[in-house]
């Protein structure tokens, strides 16, 4: 073979090589600018690249919520006022307001007897008598109110018996005012011969006719009476 042929087979061979090497470059260049696309559309969408993508969801059908490990759905918010008027078996009532009940505390009964207070038959109170009161009242403590009654028996015109025993009934509670606070609450009232013994009483027994009657509320300290 002269020089030239071998010259020739050596520039075609060499030409050859080249052609290929050209044509594997090219091949590969699209599969890798493929890669480099779906490499970079997976970071620009934040995910991860050569993950699968969601495949579309038929017309019409809602695409369901992620679910998340760990992560709890929002509890719905409820309305601020919560009307009851419709609920059916829930009794709502409020409790009743609490009263105050007040026991009357019951009067005490003393009894003075015109014999030990009164001169006989007079309307005038003896010299002993404000001494009597004073040692009445004194131990009395809280003395909200006295009744003052004026008694006497079944002799004598019933208007006599009357006006008698409202002279005494006044003439107690003038000194009973003096004793006691001012607002202690008296009241004084005759009511004659009512009540008293009729027929033929004993002497004792009209005797017990003629008196005061006071009915005292008041707290008395032990051992106290009228």
């Amino acid at each position: 073979m002269t020089a030239c042929k071998k010259r020739f087979f050596v520039v075609a061979f060499i030409t050859l090589v080249a052609g290929c090497s050209t044509g594997a470059r090219h091949t590969n260049e699209p599969s890798q600018s493929a890669a480099d696309a779906s490499t970079q559309s997976g970071r620009s969408s934040g995910g991860t690249p050569n993950v699968a993508q969601e495949a579309p969801l038929p017309p019409g059908l809602p695409r369901p919520e992620p679910s998340l490990p760990g992560v709890g759905v929002a509890a719905p918010s409820l309305p601020s006022q919560i009307d009851t008027g419709d609920m059916v078996g829930f009794a709502t009532s409020t409790a009743p307001p609490r009263t105050t009940t007040t026991v009357p505390v019951p009067p005490v009964h003393c009894m003075l007897s015109d014999g030990e207070y009164f001169e006989p038959g007079s309307p005038f109170l003896n010299s002993t008598a404000e001494e009597r009161l004073t040692a009445l009242i004194g131990p009395m403590v809280d003395i909200q109110s006295i009744r003052v009654e004026g008694r006497t028996d079944w002799r004598n015109s019933e208007a006599y018996n009357l006006t008698l025993s409202q002279a005494r009934s006044n003439a107690v509670a003038a000194v009973l005012a003096r004793l006691v606070d001012r607002s202690v609450a008296i009241s004084s009232i005759g009511l004659g011969e009512v009540g008293a013994n009729q027929g033929s009483p004993t002497t004792a027994e009209m005797a017990s006719d003629r008196r005061v009657d006071l009915f005292i509320v008041a707290t008395f300290p032990a051992g106290t009476s009228c």
